[in-house]
C-alpha cells in the first residue's frame, strides 16, 4: 500500500513539473545590455552590404556613451560568428531557465534578440548564453585594441 500511495505521489509530482517551450526566431537585431559592474551595452545586426558578416555597434562601455562600429567575421572568431549565426537564423532554441539574480550587487546583462517585426525574446537558453559570453569578450577586446 505504502508503494502504491508513493508512486501515486511521484506520477503527481512529475505531472506537475513545469515544461519549457521551445523557442525559435528569425531575428535581426541582438541587444546585449550588462548593468552593474563592467557595464557594456551594444547591438549586433546581419552586415546589409556583406551577408556573411556582422555588424557591432558600441553604445556604452563602464559608463561612458560610445559610439563605436565594428565587424565580426568568420575568420576573426568562428565560435562567436557561427553562435549568432544560428541565433540570427533561428537554428537554435533561445528558450531555457535562466534567472537574473536579485542580489543587489554585481552584473545584470540582459541578452535580447528582435524580429523583423520588431518582436522581443529575451534568450533564456543558459548554455546559448555562455556560448555568447565570448561574443561580450570578443567585443570588450576591440574596444580596449
Amino acid at each position: 500500500m505504502k508503494t502504491i500511495i508513493l508512486l501515486f505521489i511521484l506520477i503527481l509530482l512529475i505531472g506537475c513539473a513545469e515544461t519549457q517551450t521551445d523557442i525559435y526566431v528569425d531575428c535581426n537585431l541582438l541587444k546585449w545590455d550588462t548593468t552593474g559592474g563592467g557595464e557594456i551595452k551594444f547591438d549586433v545586426k546581419y552586415d546589409t552590404n556583406f551577408i556573411e558578416r556582422f555588424n557591432i555597434y558600441v553604445n556604452r562601455y563602464l559608463y561612458d556613451e560610445t559610439n563605436l562600429i565594428f565587424q565580426l567575421n568568420p575568420t576573426d572568431n568562428s565560435n562567436c560568428y557561427y553562435t549568432l549565426d544560428n541565433i540570427f537564423n533561428a537554428k537554435v532554441n533561445i528558450n531555457g531557465n535562466f534567472k537574473e539574480s536579485s542580489l543587489p550587487t554585481g552584473s545584470w546583462t540582459s541578452i535580447k534578440v528582435y524580429t523583423l517585426d520588431n518582436y522581443e525574446h529575451e534568450i533564456l537558453n543558459i548554455d546559448l548564453r555562455n556560448n555568447l559570453l565570448e561574443l561580450k569578450n570578443y567585443v570588450v577586446s576591440n574596444i580596449e585594441n
